[in-house]
């Protein structure tokens, strides 16, 4: 109703941006059908990040003016697009889009070759034009076999993975699920976790560092390689699924462990030095960590500029016949829990039927915490859709926002998958894929782009 009349609320749709509707995908004349990821920009901007369906090798920028319109300054053509093809391409994945220290932007993917698979690095500057201090070309390719010359061999992901289907404890199934996760620093090194097969030939979560021309930093772990050690905890195996960075370099890794012998599936938060070592000034060099009777995990992690308070976000589902709920984790810097959020406890949230699963978190600076994810049980299906919420510092709902404290984007016709979530300033936006049931399997048939008042 607010918004009929044109009343600004938190947590509805924007009215400046397309006229208060989300924004719908492929865009006139193309064939990008989803949004693979979004990147909030000054003046209300957005670069809205897509592969192509019908040129496996080719993925395109397209940046919006504060009204969702094309921003026409911007790629050739007057279109408000640049494409970027990689040769010899077979299958490309995209995982996210992030900041990067020089005001443009690093996408980060995965890249299927004839020969091998790779995840890929591929940084843009603000004009969308390729950065070639990266690697000579602006691509920087890192094959998993002998993952970052690291000696072990990396896990990819598989495309059905990403929907993070929950019939399953298997390791390969958890290794595999949700997106690799890249941090660019300020001094442009770049941060990325994944999951190798250690020594033992279970797979672990490991940490890479590059300098900022893409090659390794010897400076963690003199390798520019580490794994990320449970110190302990009994576990068969791990996978790294969220990355933070504190300003002096110790990195911040969440995910999930398994112990098939005991049935045990948990989460973790953990910190390593700027060296790639377990921080003895976190819990005392120890892992904070969670777990559950069926299935649980932590997708992302993200920092709070002024203290350096912790908040990572997931899901938890106690048994196959119950709903997921969603979960956040807060803790001080030092790795104890926060007592205001929640009288220090981590927060299983079960306000929609349907169940709930955070993907994404923002830290805001008093306090708040703003998560986006998505409804139901983590699979295609017709209650999957997309949800953002407001928690305040002690973790009871924001009643402002969108009314009562959530707000969920639902179209009848569709099957609503997000894929990113990024916050400036006085909006959130949040973007992904429309699905619809089709004869043998679901499909992609398009993709939308979401604009939230957060004020």
């Amino acid at each position: 109703m607010n918004q009929a009349l044109g009343i600004k609320q938190p947590g509805t749709f924007d009215p400046a941006f397309n006229k208060g509707k989300f924004l719908g995908l492929p865009f006139s004349g193309r064939s990008e059908l989803s949004a693979d990821g979004v990147l909030a920009l000054p003046e209300g901007k957005a670069i809205i990040l897509s592969r192509s369906w019908e040129t496996p090798e080719k993925y395109v920028l397209a940046r919006l003016n504060a009204d969702g319109s094309a921003d026409t300054q911007f790629g050739e053509n007057n279109q408000g697009i640049v494409e970027v093809r990689i040769k010899g391409l077979i299958d490309l994945m995209i995982f996210s889009i992030t900041h990067t220290e020089n005001g443009g932007w690093l996408v980060f993917a995965q890249g299927t070759f004839e020969q091998y698979t790779a995840l890929l690095l591929i940084r843009h500057l603000q004009d969308g034009e390729l950065d070639l201090t990266l690697n000579g070309n602006g691509i920087l390719n890192i094959p998993y076999g002998n993952f970052g010359n690291s000696g072990y061999d990396a896990i990819p992901v598989t495309a059905s993975s990403r929907i993070d289907a929950q019939t399953s404890n298997s390791a390969g199934q958890l290794s595999q699920g949700g997106a690799v996760p890249v941090i660019a620093q300020a001094d442009g090194k770049i941060v990325i976790v994944s999951n190798a097969y250690n020594r033992s030939g279970k797979i672990q979560a490991i940490v890479l560092r590059r300098n900022a021309n893409g090659s390794r930093d010897t400076s963690l772990n003199e390798k520019g390689s580490a794994f990320v050690e449970l110190e302990g905890v009994m576990y068969d195996w791990s996978t790294g699924m969220g990355v933070a960075v504190q300003p002096d370099g110790r990195i911040v890794v969440c995910g999930d462990f398994f112990n098939p012998e005991r049935g045990i599936s948990g989460v973790f938060v953990t910190r390593l030095t700027y060296a790639g070592k377990g921080d003895n000034e976190f819990n005392e060099g120890r892992p904070v960590t969670l777990t559950s009777g069926f299935s649980m995990r932590l997708h992302s992690v993200s920092l709070r500029e002024s203290d350096g308070r912790i908040v990572a976000v997931g899901r938890s589902r106690e048994a196959l016949e119950e709903r997921q709920k969603g979960l956040i984790m807060v803790l001080n810097k030092s790795g104890s829990y926060s007592l205001p959020f929640n009288k220090g406890k981590p927060l299983y949230s079960g306000f929609l039927s349907q169940g709930l699963n955070w993907r994404y978190c923002v830290s805001q600076e008093d306090g708040a915490i703003v998560v986006g994810g998505s409804v139901g049980a983590g699979v295609i299906d017709d209650e999957l859709s997309t949800v953002v919420a407001r928690f305040l510092p002690d973790a009871t709902l924001d009643p402002i926002f969108g009314g009562k404290g959530y707000s969920v984007f639902n179209e009848s016709e569709f099957i609503e998958e997000p894929a990113g979530m990024a916050m400036r300033d006085e909006r959130l936006f949040m973007c992904g894929s429309f699905w619809q049931d089709q004869d043998p399997y679901p499909s992609v048939t398009g993709g939308f782009v979401l604009c939230y008042l957060l004020r």
